[in-house]
């Protein structure tokens, strides 16, 4: 499977997080200013992809870094970041630093990514945990015993299913939102099923 670590400009992960990443991705792309936060960790990304305006004048960028201009003031370096990837004929994506900070940027991030994850398989790394999107069908969490997940929606869900977790839910449905935070998993496969509507996925890595 071809993962892709997308480095964006927001707060940076943990060094132990931005390592499992790493390890779990065959590229890397920095959304402009998060070239810095490479650097930082001493990742020399394959990438670099915006209009550079976060970038400093002064920074030195590795000759295996290819960088890839894209003035366009209607995108953010988000969209840009996720644009080029089409091309690279990844499996998943892995984005890290999107959270965080200015609301705005978080809450436009989120949006953009959800809308991404239309097309392509994605996940965002915190500190915490790990965010995903789900769509109609079912979805199994196998061997996460003890953790702690979250699910939401904006729109409504139809016959929602959870089986294997503390509070399980039998066929809900809702007309508008639906919300639950800190569910825990309790069975070596959980599971979440639903026909309609579209849920975010956060899995806490340690429980």
């Amino acid at each position: 499977m071809k993962r892709i670590l997308i480095v964006a400009n927001g707060p940076k992960l943990e060094s132990k997080i931005m390592r499992r990443a790493l390890d779990e991705c065959q590229l890397v792309v920095a959304a402009d200013g998060g070239i810095a936060a490479c650097q930082q960790a001493g990742i020399e990304p394959d990438y670099l992809v915006g209009d550079m305006d976060s970038v400093a004048s002064d920074m030195l960028l590795s000759k295996n870094t290819k960088k890839i201009y894209n003035p366009d003031q209607e995108s953010t370096d988000m969209q840009k970041v996720l644009n080029f990837t089409r091309g690279l004929a990844a499996d998943e994506l892995i984005v890290v630093n999107a959270f965080g900070g200015r609301a705005d940027h978080t809450f436009a991030n989120y949006l953009i990514l959800e809308e991404f994850s239309r097309e392509f398989s994605l996940q965002v790394y915190d500190d915490i945990g790990r965010l995903s999107f789900l769509r109609p069908g079912r979805t199994v969490l196998a061997n996460q015993v003890g953790k702690i997940v979250s699910l939401w929606a904006f729109s409504g869900v139809e016959d929602l299913n959870l089986n294997g977790f503390k509070y399980n839910l039998i066929e809900k449905n809702t007309a508008t939102h639906f919300l639950g935070i800190s569910n825990e998993i309790v069975k070596d496969k959980a599971t979440i099923e639903f026909k309609k509507g579209k849920l975010a996925l956060y899995l806490h890595w340690e429980g």
